[in-house]
């Protein structure tokens, strides 16, 4: 028979995780809408990296060299950016930790290729923060220049087509 399976990875897997997939399955005899890998997208659709504690270090390229240190842990190893869970929002130890808020990086033990890395080592194919450091008025002056060039533009081209202007006068008065 053709059995759908259904994944829930992780090191243990959260025991949310477990329940939550088959109470899914037994109220609405059904199985959970699955990623790729048929993980349930309830619980492993999310990016830990889009809700890290620590991102603004990320996005300001400040990163740590010990597990001490403030900073983004991607250069001692953490596996945030490629790692899909909730583990930020539901966290574990009954809501009270998870690997980052206790100092420790994501190793991404909800991915397939968990253990396939090193897990206290940098991923070499994980780009190192952009340094976006742009600041609300920064970004409304490139995205108000951006609007004004638009409009510029838009309406060079009404002149030049003759829509608007002294062609469009000189239409008006041959008729």
């Amino acid at each position: 028979k053709n059995v759908p399976i259904i994944n829930v990875p992780g090191c243990p897997p959260h025991p949310d995780w477990m329940v939550g997939t088959i109470a899914h399955v037994l109220l609405y005899n059904d199985i959970p809408e699955l990623d790729t890998f048929g993980r349930p997208k309830m619980f492993f659709e999310n990016i830990i990296h889009d809700n890290c504690p620590r991102r603004q270090y990320f996005d300001n390229a400040i990163f740590a060299k010990n597990f001490s240190e403030p900073g983004c842990l991607l250069e001692i190893g953490c596996k945030g950016p490629i790692a899909h869970c909730d583990a930020t929002t539901r966290l574990w130890n009954g809501g009270v930790n998870w690997c980052i808020k206790s100092g420790a990086p994501c190793i991404a033990c909800t991915e397939p290729e968990f253990p396939g890395w090193p897990m206290y080592e940098r991923m070499p194919s994980m780009p190192v923060g952009s340094a976006i450091t742009a600041t609300a008025d920064q970004v409304g002056l490139v995205v108000g220049g951006a609007a004004v060039v638009g409009i510029a533009g838009h309406l060079a081209g009404n002149v030049l087509t003759g829509r608007i202007g002294p062609k469009k006068a000189e239409k008006e008065g041959d008729e």
